[in-house]
Formats: structure tokens, sequence, C-alpha cells
């Protein structure tokens, strides 16, 4: 995840099909198909956003 600081510099990459797809399989590579979760994901990007 980017920093603050350099996110506020650079413009975010727009999501895609293609890039939300292998961001899902390499979670499910590294951490089972459980991490998946749509709320589990929104919880960890909400928490580092604080």
């Amino acid at each position: 995840m980017a920093s603050p600081a350099k996110s506020a510099t650079q413009p975010r990459t727009p999501l895609n099909r293609d890039r939300v797809l292998r961001a899902a399989v390499a979670l499910a590579d590294e951490n089972g198909i459980g991490s998946l979760s749509m709320r589990l994901r929104q919880d960890e990007r909400t928490a580092a956003h604080r």
C-alpha cells in the first residue's frame, strides 16, 4: 500500500478486472482462500488509513 506522502504526489493506478483478479489470486496463494473476504479486505484498508 502506498504511503500517504507518496499517494499525495502520484495518482493511483485505476482498478480493473485483471488487477483485482491478480491481487485476489496472490492473497489466496499467500494466505488461503479464506483471506478473500471482501469485509476483511475493507477492514484492513480502513485500519491502514487511520
